[in-house]
């Protein structure tokens, strides 16, 4: 297991470096200096290209390459992407990321308390900044690249990692799906150093890890955190909704009873969900 994990970590870090690599390549293409105010001088264009190749090389190519190198002929079954997902299992998980949101959103209130350092809440600004810039549509075609970029490539590479591989790990180190769900939450919350945001991305990726637990189906999670990620999209481009309401640091305060309703109800759809699975499993049997 060790063994494995170290292969993972080896291939996410060469991932890494070829990403800085091309992204190097990008921005000299573009006649771009290198220096750490860049990317706030770079086009909407080549931000998106370099957001693209960051995600493919951290994520996508790492995870494919390890499932291929030591799972080979078992790679999709590993993987649990060879199945399609029971519909109605996947409307219910999709009420349960729906119900637990207004939990999700006061999260943010709950995180505004914990102070920060400064070099912490710089590296929030400065992804709003990039988050503005790619935000930017003026056409079909540069909405359909947002949903490339924002949703589509972060829910395959970042599923295929933290619950297809890390939350695997975990469970088959611990024997314990929940350890698995929270634990690999964490490392998904730290992973995108946004600190002002570690509570809530941590309450989704626990939503999206129990999904995945008793789903047993990748393309669960990954849909959900697809759609997740697609709503403030859409609702920016049909909608033209305000740029500011896409950053979950400028969400409206959800009020606390609202928050506590909002996971006891979530609560109340996964152990709703959990005995269906159990009843439909029986009835198998």
């Amino acid at each position: 297991m060790l063994s494995s994990i170290l292969k993972l970590l080896l291939l996410i870090v060469g991932g890494f470096i070829l990403a800085q690599l091309l992204t190097l390549g990008v921005m000299m293409s573009m006649g771009l200096e290198i220096s750490n105010d860049s990317l706030g001088k770079a086009s909407s264009f080549t931000v998106k290209s370099i957001l693209f190749i960051s995600h493919i090389c951290t994520f996508i190519l790492p995870c494919l390459l390890f499932v291929y190198l030591n799972y080979r002929e078992k790679k999709w079954n590993l993987l649990r992407l060879d199945k399609v997902p029971n519909a109605k299992i996947l409307v219910l998980f999709l009420l349960f990321l729906m119900v637990s949101y207004p939990a999700v959103s006061y999260s943010f209130t709950v995180n505004s308390w914990i102070p920060l350092a400064d070099w912490m809440v710089s590296q929030e600004q400065s992804t709003a900044d990039t988050l503005e810039k790619v935000l930017t549509m003026n056409n079909t075609l540069d909405f359909l690249s947002v949903i490339m970029i924002i949703a589509i490539i972060p829910a395959i590479g970042e599923e295929l990692l933290f619950r297809g591989l890390i939350m695997d790990f975990i469970e088959q180190s611990t024997l314990n799906g929940h350890i698995a769900v929270w634990g690999s939450a964490i490392i998904f919350s730290l992973f995108h150093l946004q600190f002002q945001g570690f509570l809530p991305r941590l309450l989704l990726g626990a939503v999206l890890g129990y999904a995945f637990l008793y789903s047993r189906n990748l393309w669960v999670p990954i849909i959900l955190h697809l759609l997740n990620n697609a709503a403030p999209v859409v609702s920016l481009y049909f909608f033209k909704t305000d740029l500011a309401a896409i950053d979950p640091n400028d969400t409206p305060e959800i009020p606390w009873y609202a928050g506590l309703a909002s996971l006891v109800l979530g609560v109340a759809v996964l152990y709703f969900i959990i005995q269906l699975i159990k009843n439909d499993k029986s009835a198998e049997a």
